[in-house]
């Protein structure tokens, strides 16, 4: 039943049922819209104009709010089915039934949208305005100029981060001919080719890194190619290496180029079938597999590492039970390495492990792929005969009492590797060779990427009570090193406080013997020791390690840092290792450790202190003259885990914020020239510095000096993870485009 008429709807005009709408135009005896069409809500209020004209060839719309201005308007090609020409939405305030064909999100500021579309219904131009009729971006700034280069139809998108240029799809899901994306500034990041009839996936895609090509992505007939580019020190890209994907991604093949771009070799992967693979190194088999990965428990039908001259170098005899044995042949009887995973090799198709991964290749590799298949396999019998070894290692009498104490076959640790206390006793024995091998395979049980467990505390305080035991030098070196290396470990203070406090106890216990090691050692493993004794809080033997005369230049600067780091001090101890430090610092001859001592004075001692003109004066000098700082590596480089950052870095953080100022003018011309790590650190300090309220503060000419060199920074690192913490840190924006509008907004 049709509602009740309103007076502005003509009484020829009729209601839809279906679309809720009252229409009134022609058809023709084929029931097509003819001529002109007009459509109004249940309400009365036109809602849109429709012409037609014989109905075959065009239709022109305007579609209206309920105000009566223009909602939207467009027409389209009946012919072709294409939308064509200019279409146009507007948003009002308020509400307004229109809205919902809005077709833009996220920019309040947007009053109207239109784009462009070719001939043959491609969108080839979008663009944004506000209420006043001004061109916006979607982030509702003022459209900017273009930057110079750039095609007309190109936009911003992205936060307003990228300009783009595309022929798209109305519905987006595909493209044609050219694709391209540039930063703020104009610089090329992306381009793609489409096929000219329109496609989902481009046909060719090159990524772009600083305006250089960097990667890209072709298909080649049934083949897709990906290259990767370097850069030659004059600018130009060389290939770095190219893969060619066939039959999918079932046939990989990587060739690899120098840092000129000359092809070095290449590498293949081919998956025959889901259960037959096989590898070549520079066109020459050195690998094949066949197996049943869906019977796991059937032993494989081959498995066979090849040699340079195509010989047989290793295969694999299987023993029944899922066991077998790896077989290398190196004339004579072959040497055979057991396996026990027969059945999880065949699952996962795990056969290739002795050759290198297939992403791991490098251009200036110095191996072949059977001298790696060799050197592994050597490598994992000596790792299965030490494992023999161990199992079968007695623990002495006079150490059992104090391993026993723990029960290392239960407690946490890192994975399920070798037995920790049979670890212990080889690293206390007197095969150096096997000592080192027990080192390496212990702290892959008590430490995992920062992380420590229960493991770490008991083999440290373990480690402790064995000291007193160990009568060899060499082992009690190794005792002494691997204890001070566990309880340096940062996590080991907070993890577990108890079980650190048990560990600190133990330590202590044997405090004479650390403090007499610390005296003597002059070498890697005392400045271990003395990093130990700063964590207890002993300052007395790094204090007379640092006045002996006689000891080495590093162990000196060690000593010095660790006294400057001695934990727990009391107030009075405190001051009183500051005084200490600024005594040596005026009667020290080498300059590296001078500049040291400078730096603890001023960092160790309190914020309140007075200036040091001489401290002061000494590391302003070598901010300003970086070519004299090669005179400070030898006593700096012992101690830069002590110190965290580089030379020019530290020099900065230690002087005082005013005395930087005065100098930053010089700092900011040699900031260009850092490494990028360095380059990110010392840009926390001058943002500091100079930015102590962000952006928001008046700007002088150094502020816009400092934004400017910032931005060049951020072009020459696009991406990089630092910068991404630091700018917003000091509420900067970490965006070139932006530090440059700053600095300039700063000049007018």
């Amino acid at each position: 039943m049709s509602p009740p008429r309103p007076t502005s709807v003509p009484e020829t005009a009729t209601f839809d049922d279906n679309d809720q709408l009252w229409e009134l135009g022609e058809r023709d005896p084929e029931a097509r819209k003819i001529g002109a069409w007009i459509y109004w809500r249940p309400d009365g209020s036109k809602e849109c104009e429709e012409t037609w004209g014989d109905g075959r060839t065009r239709l022109t719309y305007r579609r209206f709010h309920p105000d009566g201005s223009v909602a939207q308007s467009g027409a389209k090609d009946l012919v072709r089915d294409l939308w064509v020409g200019r279409p146009r939405w507007t948003r009002i305030e308020g509400d307004s039934p229109e809205h919902r064909h809005w077709p833009v999100s996220g920019t309040p500021a947007a009053r109207a949208y239109e784009m462009t579309i070719d001939d043959d219904g491609w969108v080839v131009d979008e663009r944004l305005f506000d209420a006043a009729g001004a061109r916006i971006t979607q982030g509702g700034a003022p459209f900017p100029p273009i930057p110079e280069g750039l095609p007309d139809n190109a936009f911003l998108t992205s936060g307003d981060r990228l300009w783009v240029s595309q022929s798209r799809s109305l519905d987006n899901a595909r493209r044609r001919g050219a694709y391209a994306v540039w930063d703020r500034n104009g610089v090329l990041q992306e381009r793609q080719q489409y096929d000219d009839a329109g496609a989902e996936k481009p046909l060719r895609r090159e990524q772009y890194k600083s305006g250089a090509l960097w990667s890209l992505l072709e298909q080649r007939g049934a083949e897709r190619v990906q290259s990767f580019f370097r850069r030659q020190s004059g600018g130009e890209p060389v290939l770095r290496s190219s893969t060619i994907y066939r039959d999918g991604d079932q046939d990989r093949e990587e060739t690899l180029y120098d840092e000129h771009g000359v092809r070095r070799y290449s590498v293949r992967m081919e998956k025959v079938s889901a259960g037959h693979v096989r590898r070549y190194d520079d066109g020459q088999l050195v690998f094949e597999a066949i197996w049943d990965s869906d019977a796991p428990a059937v032993p494989p039908q081959k498995v066979a590492y090849y040699g340079e001259d195509g010989g047989l170098l290793v295969d694999y005899r299987s023993l029944g039970d899922g066991k077998g044995e790896l077989r290398l042949h190196l004339g004579g009887a072959p040497q055979a390495l057991p396996i026990d995973d027969e059945a999880d090799r065949n699952k996962y198709g795990n056969w290739s492990r002795l050759l290198p991964g297939f992403a791991h290749y490098e251009a200036d590799r110095t191996q072949r792929d059977w001298q790696v298949v060799t050197e592994r396999f050597l490598a994992a019998l000596d790792e299965h005969r030490f494992a023999e070894l161990l199992a079968a290692q007695p623990i002495p009498d006079a150490l059992a009492p104090t391993l026993k104490r723990v029960k290392w076959a239960k407690i946490r640790a890192v994975g399920d590797g070798p037995a920790i206390d049979k670890l212990l006793v080889t690293l206390l024995g007197d095969d150096a060779a096997a000592a080192q091998r027990a080192h390496e395979l212990l702290w892959g049980r008590i430490e995992q990427q920062d992380c420590v467990f229960a493991a770490t505390y008991a083999v440290a305080e373990t480690l402790a009570r064995l000291l007193p035991l160990v009568t060899g030098e060499a082992p009690r070196r190794r005792v002494l090193k691997n204890l001070a290396d566990i309880v340096s470990l940062p996590a080991l203070a907070h993890e577990d406080e108890r079980r650190f406090a048990d560990v600190v106890a133990a330590a202590r216990a044997v405090l004479p013997e650390l403090a007499a090691f610390v005296r003597t050692a002059d070498d890697a493993d005392g400045r271990a020791v003395m990093h130990l004794l700063a964590l207890l809080g002993e300052p007395e033997a790094l204090r007379a390690r640092l006045d002996d005369a006689g000891a080495s230049l590093e162990t000196r600067a060690f000593a010095a840092c660790a006294l400057a780091a001695c934990r727990d001090l009391a107030e009075a101890q405190r001051a009183e290792t500051v005084l200490h430090l600024r005594r040596v610092f005026d009667g020290e001859p080498d300059p590296g450790l001078k500049v040291i001592l400078g730096l603890l004075v001023r960092l160790t001692g309190s914020e309140d202190a007075p200036r040091d003109p001489a401290v002061d004066a000494l590391l302003v000098h070598y901010i300003l003259h970086p070519a004299e700082q090669d005179r400070l590596f030898a006593a700096w480089r012992p101690v830069i885990g002590f110190l965290g950052d580089d030379i020019p870095s530290m020099l900065m953080r230690a002087i005082p914020p005013e005395v930087r100022l005065e100098h930053i003018d010089a700092m900011l011309d040699r900031l260009p020239t850092r490494g990028s790590l360095d380059q990110a650190t010392d840009l926390d300090i001058l943002f500091a510095t100079l930015f102590p309220a962000g952006a928001d503060q008046e700007l002088s000419p150094l502020h816009r000096k400092a934004l400017r060199i910032a931005a060049d920074l951020v072009d020459a690192h696009p991406g990089f993870v630092n910068h991404g913490e630091i700018f917003p840190k000091h509420a900067l924006p970490w965006d070139s485009f932006r530090l440059r509008e700053l600095a300039r907004a700063g000049a007018e």
